[in-house]
């Protein structure tokens, strides 16, 4: 079997979200997320725009995130402060 032409599985929030609700919609994530694991993919949680959505992620499991709850979409020179100042904050633990 060749190399896959992808490198992460990127999970909604709105997905996210509902599996804290419906059993089905959970075990469709799991699933996802077991099957991202064992082919070695990184998860990236989309749309995390609040705390909760953070949080939800985390207990989720996920390698990345995106969102503005993150930032805002920042010009590529902004990045290393805008780091500096996310890891100050202290918001990742």
């Amino acid at each position: 079997m060749g190399a896959m032409p992808f490198s992460e599985l990127k999970i909604d929030q709105a997905a996210l979200k509902e599996a804290q609700e419906q059993d089905r919609s959970r075990t469709l994530v799991e699933v996802a997320l077991e099957l991202a694991r064992r082919l070695d993919l990184r998860i990236v949680a989309e749309r995390v725009e609040t705390r909760s959505d953070w949080e939800a992620a985390e207990a989720s499991g996920w390698d990345e995130a995106q969102g503005f709850f993150i930032s805002r979409p920042l010009p590529g020179h902004q990045i290393p402060d805008w780091a500096a100042a996310w890891r100050a904050q202290g918001t990742t633990s």
